[in-house]
């Protein structure tokens, strides 16, 4: 298949990285996390991500980093689904990983400035209600990965940031234009609705250079000062364990159990003015590409490395825009979230 001119409407798409690259070891599991089955039909969370990505209808390239060495398992997933893989369908006219000057420098396009025609996340505990579980995965069709022209399959990195970096790396193979939107999307989040992805992309194509879609914080949060003054806790305040809810909770002993040092608390945030940030998180192919090159040492360590890209974004004193996330897009990261989902999308 041979590459289409900068005129084709194919060009005119978004491009993605889904990130599926690390191992399920807070699952409990020694195998990659993305391949972990979930929903009615036990399919792994990077089809079910990939699925709904390709639902959209909004993509012209999805490049999916894996744990290195999986490479072959992902992608005979994606061989039985029909999508269509090539690494290279052009070469690409410039190397940002290779390059000094930004991206913005390199193209000059026409600027963009921003719309008030586009739905910024209210303020409050306002949130739209949660869409239809069957309607969520009327999208789980394995057909619906073949309008993707492209799917590529790349090894990730150290950390997330590094992954991110190589899908980066391989989607300059796709020339994107400085302002081409670029989505950046956890295959852990795998029943993201498609008006998620409308929101961020509509929103980056109508000037906001980044933009993450977010929910409202429901829970009290305070913030933490460590103390020095450990004290003990009775054991009959032991938070239960999920399978032991059922059980009835008899007055705690006069005994005590050692648990970890409690910590002060410093203070209680207003949480009217806090977000909870979910993925897709969608930019700007110029300003991410920057960002990952200015920043790329701090990926070489996952205690180092940024834990989304609006971080990195930030780190460069850019802005980053709220958009309306959904509750369907829960992060599946513990066993219990991997019990949630399979009752929610059963």
């Amino acid at each position: 298949m041979s590459a289409a001119k900068d005129s084709s409407p194919a060009l005119a798409g978004a491009l993605a990285v889904l990130t599926a690259a690390g191992m399920g070891t807070r699952l409990g599991l020694e195998m990659p996390k993305a391949l972990v089955p979930v929903g009615q039909a036990g399919v792994p969370m990077v089809l079910a991500a990939a699925r709904s990505m390709a639902a959209s209808g909004l993509f012209r390239a999805i490049v999916v980093t894996v744990p290195p060495g999986f490479e072959s398992d992902f992608q005979a997933l994606f061989d039985a689904e029909g999508a269509w893989a090539n690494p290279s369908p052009v070469s690409p006219t410039t190397s940002p990983s290779n390059n000094n000057d930004t991206c913005e420098h390199q193209l000059h396009p026409e600027p963009l400035a921003p719309t008030t025609n586009v739905s910024i996340f209210p303020p409050g505990d306002e949130i739209s209600s949660p869409s239809n579980n069957n309607q969520l995965l009327e999208s789980q069709d394995k057909s619906v990965l073949q309008s993707v022209p492209f799917v590529v399959i790349v090894a990730g990195g150290a950390s997330r940031q590094a992954s991110v970096a190589a899908g980066l790396q391989a989607l300059e193979a796709f020339t994107p234009q400085d302002k081409t939107p670029v989505l950046v999307h956890d295959a852990a989040r795998c029943f993201t609705p498609t008006a998620v992805y409308d929101r961020v992309v509509n929103a980056v194509r109508a000037g906001y250079r980044a933009v993450i879609p977010v929910l409202p914080v429901s829970d009290t949060i305070k913030v933490l000062t460590p103390s020095a003054n450990a004290t003990m806790l009775p054991r009959g305040d032991q938070t239960p364990s999920p399978q032991a809810n059922n059980d009835t909770l008899t007055t705690p002993p006069s005994h005590a159990l050692p648990l970890s040092p409690p910590e002060l608390v410093g203070g209680t945030v207003d949480r009217n003015t806090l977000r909870a940030v979910q993925t897709p998180q969608g930019f700007e192919w110029g300003l991410l590409g920057r960002a990952h090159r200015q920043l790329t040492a701090l990926g070489n360590e996952e205690t180092t490395a940024a834990s989304d890209d609006a971080g990195l974004v930030e780190a460069l004193g850019e802005k980053v825009w709220m958009v309306e996330g959904a509750p369907e897009a829960m992060k599946i990261t513990t066993p219990w979230d991997l019990e949630i989902a399979k009752a929610l999308f059963a």
